[in-house]
This record gives structure tokens, sequence and C-alpha cells, in this order.
């Protein structure tokens, strides 16, 4: 048989005390380690040095879907002149030009009450042809238009444009999710869809009561500049209907947002047919049922 295996080791009082207070001892030297290493402040030639290298080596992508800083409107404009709160820290990222390369930022339409904090953030971006945004208002309300529910159109819109945006720019390989790829796996099905939810809008908007060419909801946003918000349109203009070609239909707008836009010029290009004369468009009137307004 094995031998018995050998007693228990007793240490006497004294030596548990000292290993105690040896533990103590090294436990605070670490934590004061730290505290001296979290309290160092790089210096002003430090930082403009890792600013230089960061706009040599970095490129920073960005899919911002409704970015909401937790702040009120009228707390960040008129009750914050230290600008402590996250919406007016997080305003201008102009700062970040030559790193910042290429942002989609996706804004659903529809507002959540005024108690719950959540005003979406529009950013100043830097002004630099490095640097491509899309700012895009879309179907839906807050995160839960991207809930992986195949199910709502709002979801889905969310699912497209995220996909196509890390595939073509970021080039991230991505696992498919067939109920989502099925439903608008070519263009043709696409724009069928997005189609018809401008319609849809429209005549919503219509058996609301909603007056032609008036803002049907608005939500506004934290922005450098006041009076920006993500805008849900009544029924928007659509020059090519209007009086000044004798047609006595109601005005409408050309696309349910900027993606619709985009997908429509994509496929005219593909195809060869010749794109829309946007010189004859009025600049006031807006071409998109669902826009950021400025």
């Amino acid at each position: 048989p094995p031998p018995p295996p050998p007693p228990p080791r007793r240490t006497s009082s004294l030596a548990n005390i000292l290993n105690s207070a040896g533990t103590f001892l090294s436990a605070k030297n670490n934590s004061q380690a730290s505290k001296k290493v979290s309290s160092y402040k790089p210096t002003q030639t430090e930082r403009l040095r890792a600013k230089s290298e960061a706009r040599r080596s970095m490129r920073l992508n960005l899919i911002l879907f409704d970015p909401v800083p937790g702040n009120q409107i009228i707390t960040s404009r008129t009750l914050d002149p230290l600008r402590i709160t996250t919406a007016n820290g997080a305003k201008d990222v102009r700062s970040c030009e030559g790193i910042l390369r290429r942002v989609l930022a996706i804004y659903p339409y529809e507002p959540l009450p005024a108690i719950t904090f959540h005003a979406p953030l529009v950013p100043a971006y830097p002004d630099s042809p490095d640097c491509h945004v899309e700012e895009i208002v879309s179907l839906g309300c807050h995160q839960g238009a991207i809930l992986c529910a195949p199910n709502r159109i709002s979801c889905r819109l969310s699912y497209v444009m995220m996909k196509a945006f890390l595939l073509d720019h970021c080039h991230v390989k991505l696992r498919s999710c067939r109920p989502f790829d099925e439903c608008l796996a070519t263009t043709a099905s696409k724009l069928r869809i997005l189609e018809t939810l401008r319609l849809a809008a429209i005549d919503d908007a219509s058996k609301h009561g909603a007056q032609p060419h008036q803002i049907f909801i608005s939500r506004h946003a934290h922005a450098l500049i006041p009076y920006v918000a993500v805008i849900r349109n009544s029924t928007g203009y659509d020059i090519s209907s209007s009086f000044l070609f004798f047609k006595f239909v109601p005005p409408r707008s050309r696309y349910l947002n900027l993606y619709h836009q985009r997908l429509i010029e994509e496929e005219r290009k593909r195809t060869g047919e010749p794109s829309e004369d946007e010189s004859v468009h009025d600049p006031r009137m807006p071409l998109h049922l669902l826009e950021l307004r400025r």
C-alpha cells in the first residue's frame, strides 16, 4: 500500500502574522505604484508627438447607431459653461483630421419622451476630403431598430446598411445571417421595399392629418449649431411633379432617405441610365422623406 500522506505543516502564530504583514505591505506598494502610473500626465511635447504618430499610422472607421450622450439639450446648451457634459465633450471631433476616414451614422427618426434623455448627437466632423461621412435617417426607434428581428423592416434596413459599410469600406469578413440576407439579397429587392416604404409613409402621414410639405415628426439633436434635428417630412417635394411642369399632382419626396438615393444612383451607373438632373431642383425643398436637417 502507498505510504500515508505527511501531516500538514504547522506554522506558529508569529509566522502567520509575518506572512499577513508581508502580503499587506506588498499590496500597499502595488496600489501606490498604480496610483503613480494613473496620476502621470504627459507633457505637451509628448502629446504632440503621440498625435503626430497617430495621424501617420492610425486609420479609424466608425459606425454610429443613434449615438445618445444621455444629456438634455437645454442642459448642454445653456447650463454647461465648463463643457463637462458628455454631449459637449463629443460635439466636435474635427481634431481627428487625418485619423478619422469613414463614418456611417444612422439615426432612427422616432423620438422618445424628453424625460428619457435620448436626444441624439450629431458631431462636427473634419472638413477634409479624406473623411467621408454618411448621416442616414432610417426607420424605427433607438435600439429597437437594431434588434435581431428579421420581421421588423427597420432592423432589416439597419442590417443591410451596416453590412455594406463593413464589407465595402472596412473589409471586414462577416458570417451570413440567412433570415436577413434572404429578404434583401438583391439591389432590386431593396429598391422595391424602399419605394413601398416611401409611399406607405406618405399615406400614413396624410391619414394622420398632416399638411403637405410640412414637418410631420422632428427629433432635436445635440450639435455645435442650434436647431439640428432628425426630420420626417409629411410628403416632401418633387420638382418633376410641381406646377412648373403643369402637372396637377401632389408634390412628393423622391427618396425615402439618403440610402435610397444612393442605391438608385449606383443602379443607374451600373445599367448606364442617365442620372436625374438635380440642377432644376430647388435646394430649399427636401429630396428625402427622412432627413437630417441643419
